[in-house]
């Protein structure tokens, strides 16, 4: 909500603007069901295993500690989603701090599954009141 306040205020769009078309052109070609499961099942999933599971853990064994891992976990997991502009990269990667964080405090790779889709769900939603 801090982001969608802050684009607000800047006079910027609320979501990405390939995001508008991506669900548009599933929509038309009646494949919706399946993108909705494919933002909000299969990327957490698979972007959680990896960036949270594996990244993370591997190096919050290593000489950068938790504190080290969340952050380089979080650049690289912002790395996946080259597809926005430079402020969305600020919104990927400060939610990647929070799920990195969260992974830490509970140890558990799940929370941040769930919370990734979670998260997914109310843009991909958000996304489809907004753009009609």
């Amino acid at each position: 909500m801090g982001w969608d306040l802050l684009s607000r205020a800047t006079g910027r769009e609320v979501e990405p603007g390939f995001m508008g078309d991506v669900l548009k052109s599933a929509s038309a070609d009646g494949a919706l069901w399946l993108l909705v499961i494919a933002f909000c099942v299969a990327a957490p999933i698979s972007e959680e295993f990896f960036a949270r599971g594996f990244l993370y853990r591997g190096w919050s064994e290593s000489f950068l500690g938790p504190a080290g891992a969340v952050v380089l976990s979080s650049v690289v997991w912002t790395g996946l989603h080259l597809q926005y502009d430079w402020f969305f990269l600020g919104e990927v990667f400060s939610i990647g701090l929070l799920f990195g964080y969260l992974r830490y405090r509970s140890n558990s790779i799940w929370l941040t599954i769930v919370l990734h889709g979670l998260n997914n769900l109310a843009a991909t939603l958000q996304t489809m009141w907004l753009a009609g």
